[in-house]
């Protein structure tokens, strides 16, 4: 054989009884498969790519303005919102950090098609344009009389993509709109709409926000947002708090660190398992052999 000694037996070894040493690769592919699902688990619930599951569009920092929120929520809200972010897109460019601000109100309120009525959450953006959000039927939103809804709502509506609905604000006031798309959020448990940017909403019934974000215009690497996450907190001291979208995702679920935790003990009784098989695999190989010998 052109296989050194050693390789020859154990080539030799694992011919002669395949079923054995099966169960040892079967075993250390089950516990290789649970620790790299629980890796991409964790990863998931940590990536900023989840921001859109929060009716959120895609950016590099999340703010939190604190008590800020509450001087929008106003007849003219949006107009001030659309001022504070031109404000703030300034300030950021004359600091070396060019960037899109932008951010998301929700309004909570009551949504009839036909004769069933749910109650909603709408959500508005202000900076953002309706193709920054992810859809998985149909076309954006293209003017103030169109709006997007989850599935889960669509579904408990019975509505589908070009059917009108209504929207009974808490102000009183009503208002039409026909369904162009289907999204998923994980906003309001599943159950939320969301309107144009135009459409004219008196945010005084607005409940609140998830803060304001921002999506660096210039490509900065992960290093770099960090740097200027710090920068912005220098030139925003009254902000709660700055955060990548990584870390608002994972504040927002909650449960990344619980896994990542269960992910390190999983390792350790991984490692423990193997090494226990292993070696009883290895005992039992043994005492075989030493039958057949004295045999």
């Amino acid at each position: 054989s052109r296989l050194g000694t050693t390789a020859f037996l154990a080539a030799n070894d694992i011919v002669s009884s395949p079923k054995r040493y099966a169960v040892i690769a079967f075993t250390f592919f089950l516990c290789m498969s649970l620790l790299i699902m629980l890796s991409n688990v964790t990863a998931s619930l940590k990536s900023g790519k989840l921001l859109k599951y929060f009716g959120m569009a895609d950016c590099h920092a999340v703010t939190d303005i604190g008590d800020e929120a509450m001087k929008f929520m106003a007849e003219d809200g949006h107009e001030r919102v659309e001022k504070y972010l031109e404000d703030m897109e300034q300030t950021l460019a004359e600091n070396g950090m060019p960037a899109e601000c932008m951010t998301e109100y929700y309004i909570y309120t009551m949504i009839r098609y036909g004769e069933y009525e749910s109650k909603t959450a709408i959500l508005q953006g202000t900076g953002t344009t309706m193709d920054m959000y992810e859809y998985l039927e149909g076309t954006p939103p293209q003017n103030s009389g169109e709006i997007a809804v989850t599935t889960l709502l669509a579904k408990k509506l019975g509505a589908e993509i070009g059917d009108t609905v209504t929207l009974s604000y808490p102000t009183g006031e009503t208002a039409e709109f026909i369904i162009t798309a289907l999204y998923q959020s994980m906003v309001n448990q599943g159950i939320s709409v969301k309107v144009h940017t135009d459409c004219d909403i008196n945010y005084i019934a607005a409940s609140g926000s998830p803060g304001t974000q921002i999506k660096f215009t210039d490509g900065p690497d992960d290093k770099e947002v960090l740097s200027r996450i710090e920068k912005i907190k220098e030139l925003y001291p009254k902000f709660s708090s700055v955060k990548t979208a990584g870390e608002t995702v994972k504040d927002n679920t909650g449960v990344g660190d619980a896994i990542d935790a269960v992910k390190k003990m999983s390792a350790v009784l991984t490692v423990i398992l193997a090494a226990l098989i292993t070696v009883l695999m290895e005992r039992s190989f043994i005492a075989k052999e030493q039958a057949e010998i004295a045999l």
